[in-house]
Formats: C-alpha cells, structure tokens, sequence
C-alpha cells in the first residue's frame, strides 16, 4: 500500500541523512516514489510507530503548544528578585541602553517604561533613570 503523501518531507529529509544500506524505492499516493537507503526507511518507520501513526494515512497535526502569547505575558509581568519592579522592566533599561535595537523597538519600551514609571513613581528603579 502506498504511504501517504503528508509523510513525503518527512522521508525526503532522512534519505540525506541515513545512507547505509541497499536503496528501496516506495510508492506515495501522489504517484511519486522516494528511493532511500534501508536505514533511512528503517529511521522512517521507526519514527512514525514511535508517534503512533499509519503511514498510509495523512500525518497527523502537531499538537499545539503551550500559548506562548499568554506564556511571554505571564513572564512579563511577573515580579524580579526585588519583588519591586517586573522582569520586563529590567529587559526594557537594557533595550534602551543598546545601539542593538531600532526606534521603533526602543519607543515601545520607552513607552511601557514611562508608563508603569507613571504609576510607581515612588520606585527606586525608576528614579535611576
């Protein structure tokens, strides 16, 4: 049975990383073949049991991860070592500091910084300015 065409990148990619063993080609629903090494092919199926999926059928998605919007806020907005100012607000003094970053970059943080400066300003980290 062909192996279906989602997987063909897949086993393209190992075909230039495992190069022991006898060529085999293997048809793809696409009409296609990809011609490889045993061991690649060995790598190939190796990989798709360990996911737990049929290579006849279409590859399954990826699992989404963990929402790293809510992930990068949460760092954010949390409290450093001083438990005074938050993570983001030590990131923003560096951003400020380097010649790295366009203005475009520094002016957003410039902006966070004055503000959360504007409703703490009894703040040593600000007053450091």
């Amino acid at each position: 049975m062909p192996i279906h065409v989602s997987w063909k990148s897949m086993a393209e990619g190992m075909r230039g990383t495992y190069k022991q063993g006898k060529v085999k080609c293997r048809p793809f629903t696409d009409g296609s073949q990809v011609c490889m090494r045993a061991k690649a092919w060995q790598v190939f199926f190796a990989t798709i049991n360990k996911m737990g999926a049929d290579e006849t059928k279409p590859r399954p998605a990826r699992k989404k991860s963990v929402n790293e919007a809510k992930l990068i806020e949460r760092f954010l907005e949390s409290k450093g070592i001083n438990e005074e100012v938050p993570r983001w607000a030590v990131l923003a003094k560096k951003v400020l500091g380097s010649d790295k970053f366009n203005e475009k970059i520094k002016g957003f943080w410039k902006k966070k910084l004055d503000d959360w400066c504007s409703k703490n300003p009894k703040s040593k980290f600000c007053k450091g300015d």
